[in-house]
């Protein structure tokens, strides 16, 4: 069979010195970012104590832990969960490297995000508003004029008497 050989030129000269590696390393001077100074450097990683309310925690666990894998392959972070009944508002990541550690935060607080929808009402607020007669009567007009136009699913029964 035939075969071609390649002949590379003796005086062909490669950027792969030690002055063009590691050119992305992040624990070089860098300007400082915002969690910078919260984060803590222990057994060769960095580690980021975030709050995060701990009826959150079962969304970045998720079923099975698929939720928690996938955030940690995506991000290159470990996430470290207290356990339920613990209750603490708050999470662990660990990192190598602190760009990871920001991957991991944004992609959290956007699961966080997407996932409040999600969560119960547990507190109603009455605050009394109505101690100025013009007010009321704005209130009331309000009321009037809502009802007044015959929105689907609208009456007067869902509004509170003002006093």
């Amino acid at each position: 069979s035939m075969y071609r050989k390649l002949i590379i030129p003796e005086n062909l000269h490669f950027n792969c010195g030690p002055r063009f590696q590691d050119t992305f390393d992040e624990d070089e001077e860098e300007e400082e970012r915002e969690l910078d100074r919260e984060m803590v450097y222990e057994n060769d990683e960095w580690v980021l104590r975030l709050p995060i309310a701990a009826v959150f925690h079962k969304f970045i666990v998720g079923s099975r832990a698929r939720n928690k894998q996938k955030l940690e392959m995506d991000s290159g972070a470990r996430i470290l969960v207290p356990h339920r009944e613990e209750q603490q508002d708050c999470i662990w990541l660990r990192a190598r490297q602190k760009n990871q550690i920001y991957s991991c935060k944004a992609q959290i607080e956007l699961l966080c995000e997407k996932e409040e929808a999600k969560l119960e009402y547990t507190h109603f607020l009455s605050i009394p508003l109505a101690y100025d007669a013009r007010f009321r009567q704005r209130v009331d007009e309000f009321r009037e004029n809502v009802v007044l136009q015959h929105f689907d699913g609208i009456d007067a029964s869902i509004f509170m008497p003002s006093r």
